[in-house]
C-alpha cells in the first residue's frame, strides 16, 4: 500500500503518543512494472515529483513525503510554499547533527532511486539520530538553535522532537502496516501553523518585456566553424550579439554577420569562454592551464595574460571584474582596471570554498537598491549553489548532484544540474522562483532567453524552452523543443524584442533560431 498524502493534516496523535494516519482517499496498491499512475494525486510540497504524473508512485514516494514533513518539523518552513526547494537543515537550523540533515536530504532526493530503499532503513536511521540527540535535546537544541522566522522556538523544537521521538518510538514500519485502524479523536495541537508567505515576482528593470507565451521556433541562420576546424567550446551567455567559439586548433573565433575576428594566442584548445555584455573584452582559458587570456573581440588583440594561482576550472568576466575558480577550491576576484602585474596579480577578494567548483557567475543587478554590491554565484560538485554579496553569503540552495551551469538575469540566478533539474532563485531575497522537472536526462547547460523564459540542454541533445508564469513555480513541460549538440553551451540574443538562440548542432555547425 502506498499512502501518497502524508502531511500534518492527515496525522492524528492519540493517547500514549499513538500516531494514526487518516484520509486514505488517494492511497493505492503498488503495481510492479507500471510506468506511471493513472491520475496524478498529492498535496503540493509533500508530494514526490513522480506524483505529478512523470512515473509510477512507489513506497519511496511516501519516504519523500515523510522527509518533507521532517524537514518542516526541524526548520519551521512550510514545503507547500516552495515545493521541491528544501534548504539544508544544518544551515536553516544550526546545532542539529549533520548526519540527520544529510539523511533527510536523501529522503528528499528528486530521483526515487536515490532515496532510502525502505521505511525500515528510515526507522533505523531516525532511531540512531534520536539516540544521539536524546542527551542534548532539552539543552543544546533549546538554547543554541536560531529560531526560524516562520515559527516560534518552542513550536519548532516541540514539533522536531516529536518527529524524531514519536516516529522512531512507535516504529515507522508499524505506522504504515497498521494504518487501516480507525482514527482516534483527539484535540488538535495548539501550535499555530506557520503563516504562508507568497512568492514575490519582480518587475524587470530593463526594457526587455516578459514573454507570456512562445509558440514558434524556426531556423534563421547557420554558420560553419571557420577554416574547416572543429569546435572545442562555445560561449554561454545572455544577450551576446555574436557567436564566440573555440576550436581544437587552439583558435578562438568571433563570428560577426559579415566577418570573423580570430584570437590565436593559445597553445592548447580553449575550454572556458566568458564575454561581458556590452563590452569588447573576452576572457578565455584552456583546460588545466593557469593563464587567462583577456583580448579584444573587435581586433583579436591580447590586452592581458593573467596568471592564476592554480589551474582554472571556471571563469566569468563582468565589465572590469574577472572571477577565476581554480582547482584549489578557491575563487579569486580580480579588478582588471587595477592590475598592473598580471604575472603575479593581487585579487581584491578570495573565496576559499573547500569544495570542488564546477560553475561560476558574476552579476550586478540593475536595481539601485542592490547596485552597490557585486554578486558572485558559485556552483559546486556536490550540488550546492552559493551566492555572495561582496563578503557575505546571501543565498544558498542545493541540487542533489553537480552543478553544470549558472546564469543570471538582474536579481535572478538559474542553475542546471546532473540531477536532471533546473532551479531559479532570486538571490537578493533567497527566494525560490521555479523548479523545472521536464528533462529526463542530465542537464548540461542553461541560459536565459527572456526575463522569465529559459533554454536548457540535456545530455540527450534535447533543448527545452520553458517559461515560469507568476504563481507557478513547479514546471514539468516545455513550451518548445529543438536539438543541439550536448557537448557545448548555448547563447541568446535580443534584437528589437525578437529573441534568438544560438547553439552548435554539430561540432562544425552553428544554428541560430528565432523564437516567437
Amino acid at each position: 500500500m502506498i499512502y501518497r498524502d502524508l502531511k500534518p493534516a492527515n496525522i492524528m496523535l492519540g493517547p500514549k503518543n499513538r500516531v494514526t494516519l487518516i484520509d486514505f482517499g488517494i492511497a493505492r496498491h503498488f503495481k510492479p512494472g507500471q510506468s506511471k499512475d493513472t491520475i496524478p494525486f498529492g498535496s503540493p510540497g509533500y508530494a514526490a515529483p513522480e506524483q505529478y504524473g512523470k512515473a509510477q508512485t512507489t513506497p519511496r514516494s511516501d519516504i519523500y513525503s515523510l522527509g518533507a514533513l521532517l524537514h518542516q518539523m526541524l526548520t519551521g518552513q512550510d514545503p507547500a510554499e516552495h515545493p521541491f526547494a528544501f534548504p539544508p537543515i544544518h544551515i536553516t537550523t544550526p546545532g542539529l547533527p549533520l548526519e540527520l540533515g544529510s539523511f533527510i536530504a536523501r529522503m528528499l532526493a528528486l530521483s526515487p532511486e536515490e532515496r532510502p530503499t525502505s521505511m525500515v532503513e528510515v526507522q533505523y536511521q531516525l532511531k540512531q539520530a534520536y539516540i544521539g540527540l536524546k542527551d542534548r535535546l532539552s539543552d543544546k537544541v533549546e538554547n543554541s538553535v536560531p529560531v526560524p522566522a516562520l515559527v516560534s522556538r518552542r513550536a519548532m523544537v516541540g514539533w522536531g522532537a516529536f518527529g524524531l521521538v514519536g516516529l522512531a518510538a512507535i516504529g515507522i514500519t508499524a505506522l504504515f502496516d497498521k494504518h487501516m485502524q480507525p482514527p482516534v479523536s483527539i484535540q488538535s495541537p495548539s501550535t499555530q501553523a506557520p503563516t504562508a508567505t507568497p512568492v514575490t515576482y519582480v518587475t524587470p528593470d530593463d526594457t526587455i518585456p516578459r514573454t507570456p507565451e512562445l509558440t514558434k521556433i524556426k531556423v534563421v541562420a547557420t554558420q560553419r566553424v571557420p577554416n574547416q576546424e572543429v569546435a572545442a567550446a562555445f560561449v554561454n551567455g545572455v544577450d551576446v550579439p555574436f557567436n564566440i567559439l573555440a576550436s581544437t586548433n587552439n583558435n578562438v573565433h568571433v563570428l560577426y554577420v559579415d566577418h570573423i575576428v580570430s584570437y590565436t594566442g593559445h597553445i592548447k584548445p580553449v575550454k572556458y569562454i566568458s564575454y561581458t555584455t556590452g563590452g569588447t573584452d573576452v576572457a578565455t582559458c584552456a583546460e588545466n592551464e593557469t593563464v587567462v587570456h583577456i583580448w579584444d573581440c573587435a581586433t583579436g588583440q591580447a590586452t592581458m595574460r593573467l596568471h592564476a594561482p592554480a589551474p582554472v576550472v571556471a571563469l566569468c568576466l563582468w565589465e572590469n571584474m574577472l572571477a577565476v575558480a581554480c582547482d584549489d577550491n578557491t575563487v579569486y576576484l580580480y579588478d582588471l582596471s587595477n592590475t598592473s602585474d598580471a604575472t603575479h596579480p593581487t585579487p581584491v577578494r578570495t573565496y576559499p570554498t573547500l569544495m570542488p567548483i564546477t560553475a561560476l557567475i558574476v552579476q550586478q543587478p540593475v536595481d539601485t537598491n542592490f547596485y552597490d554590491h557585486l554578486y558572485l554565484g558559485i556552483g559546486f560538485q556536490n550540488g550546492i549553489v552559493q551566492v555572495w554579496a561582496d563578503t557575505d553569503i546571501v543565498t544558498q540552495y542545493e541540487h542533489s548532484k553537480a552543478i553544470t551551469a549558472l546564469q543570471c538575469w538582474d536579481q535572478l540566478i538559474v542553475s542546471s544540474s546532473l540531477d536532471q533539474t533546473v532551479q531559479v532563485y532570486q538571490f537578493t531575497t533567497n527566494t525560490s522562483f521555479a523548479l523545472y522537472l521536464g528533462h529526463t536526462h542530465k542537464v548540461n547547460t542553461v541560459t536565459w532567453l527572456t526575463y522569465n523564459t529559459l533554454a536548457s540542454l540535456d545530455e540527450s541533445g534535447e533543448v527545452h524552452i520553458w517559461t515560469y508564469p507568476s504563481g507557478k513555480i513547479v514546471l514539468t513541460e516545455p513550451l518548445l523543443t529543438t536539438r543541439a549538440d550536448p557537448h557545448y553551451h548555448m547563447k541568446t540574443s535580443v534584437a528589437k524584442s525578437h529573441y534568438y538562440l544560438s547553439c552548435l548542432t554539430s561540432p562544425t555547425s552553428i544554428t541560430t533560431y528565432h523564437i516567437s
